[in-house]
């Protein structure tokens, strides 16, 4: 939902809205939260209105770590190092990046390893580089090595971009909706002095991306 529409609730008017609006019969928040406009409510001033409402309230307690309580904050941090490790841990699952397969300049066709490329993201992608991953298309999970951002090969001044070569996929995947759950980083991604030497590693990184989700 655009945040400007709902800014200016409170507790009792947010309730209303997802209830009626949404039809949530229960709304589930972190024991420290609070809400409404100003984050004038607390949990149990929530629980009150959502009684009003309708809507039951739930408050779970914080998953805690060694190194304190899993937040959204660290979550996203660790996707912004390409720390799929720690982000898989906090959330109990591999991270899913969803998106539409859109058409790109071509230029993995035309060195032999073609790409599909993953339109406007749903969500945060992890940071820069290349990663081992699992791709969700068409009723099929292939494996896949993913590139994530601004191939500086290619040139200077590129927008960020994620492109998933589908390991022994043939099909055509043009529009298609795109699942990509990246399990672990290969590399950084750097700049090469040629396309050849790009290609070279670009085929080590799908051997390394074979053995790493195979394993």
């Amino acid at each position: 939902l655009p945040f400007g529409e709902i800014r200016e609730f409170d507790a009792m008017a947010f309730l209303h809205f997802v209830a009626h609006r949404l039809g949530a019969t229960a709304v589930v928040v972190g024991e420290d939260f609070r809400g409404g406009r100003g984050r004038q409510s607390d949990v149990a001033s929530f629980i009150q209105a959502g009684r009003a409402v309708g809507v039951l309230v739930l408050a779970v307690a914080a998953v805690v770590d060694v190194h304190g309580p899993v937040s959204s904050t660290r979550v996203r941090s660790a996707l912004a190092n390409g720390d799929l490790t720690a982000v898989t841990a906090f959330l109990g699952r591999p991270h899913r990046l969803l998106g539409t397969v859109v058409r790109g300049d071509g230029r993995g066709r035309q060195i032999g390893i073609p790409t599909a490329n993953l339109g406007l993201r749903m969500n945060q992608e992890p940071g820069p580089g290349v990663y081992a991953a699992w791709a969700f298309i068409a009723g099929e999970r292939v494996p896949a090595v993913v590139n994530i951002g601004r191939v500086p090969t290619a040139g200077a001044d590129r927008p960020l971009t994620v492109e998933a070569h589908l390991i022994g996929w043939q099909k055509d995947c043009y529009d298609a909706p795109l699942a990509l759950e990246c399990i672990q980083r290969v590399r950084e991604e750097r700049r090469f002095p040629s396309f050849a030497d790009l290609v070279t590693q670009i085929r080590a990184d799908i051997g390394v991306a074979t053995g790493i989700l195979r394993g």
